[in-house]
């Protein structure tokens, strides 16, 4: 393997580049291109691997794109050993003049350890949405998202993930937009519950909401 830092560009160039586990080589690539340092750009991340008790082996090789200065998005193919397929997990970050926000879409294809214990259900897409955006426009009008919503019961029992977890019991869809002047201020929102139990899933929702403040 042979490698180039150049520090100006702030990127390190590999020439064929060997990931290893012990003494298995699990990935090639004759050349990569990582980026170091504070400077954005397109590229390959620093490739990661693990074994756990859920997936066995896992190995994840993010790339990163820098799309625009407001907005950029890292795509990780995530191989796991035991669910016998990639998960892809795609994260898009923006800053626009209505705020900033985030949004997270995993997919994994097909699950063999689903499959089987699901036998019923045929193939089954697995996936994760996620998206959370908060921001205020012309100083008036304010936006916010917290939107969490999975294919299925199980999904955070088999998979980590910083987006929700097995003791919660549910996730929560949010929306809200809110107007403010100097004696007026009212806001609609709306929320609903997607909640978890053994068998399946069960979506329950609340009634749009207005709340409404007159100020002195």
């Amino acid at each position: 393997m042979k490698s180039i830092h150049d520090r100006e560009e702030q990127v390190a160039e590999i020439w064929n580049a060997r990931f290893k586990v012990g003494p298995v080589p699990i990935f090639y690539s004759p050349y990569l291109q990582l980026p170091v340092g504070d400077k954005r750009r397109s590229g390959f991340l620093i490739p990661n691997a693990k074994y756990t008790t859920k997936n066995y082996f896992e190995f994840y090789l993010p790339y990163y794109w820098n799309i625009a200065p407001n907005m950029d998005a890292t795509i990780t193919p995530h191989y796991m050993h035991r669910r016998g397929n990639i998960m892809w997990e795609n994260e898009f970050r923006y800053l626009t003049q209505a705020g900033a926000g985030l949004m997270e879409l995993d997919y994994l294809p097909s699950d063999k350890v689903y499959e089987d214990d699901h036998p019923k259900e045929g193939d089954k897409h697995r996936w994760l949405f996620y998206w959370q955006h908060s921001g205020v426009m012309d100083q008036v009008w304010r936006f916010n998202v917290d939107y969490t919503k999975v294919s299925d019961s199980s999904y955070f029992n088999d998979f980590d993930s910083k987006y929700g977890s097995s003791t919660d019991g549910y996730a929560t869809q949010k929306f809200s937009v809110g107007y403010a002047v100097q004696n007026f201020d009212a806001t609609v929102s709306t929320k609903q519950f997607q909640v978890f139990n053994d068998q399946n899933t069960s979506s329950y929702s609340a009634e749009p909401q207005l709340d409404v403040k007159l100020l002195p």
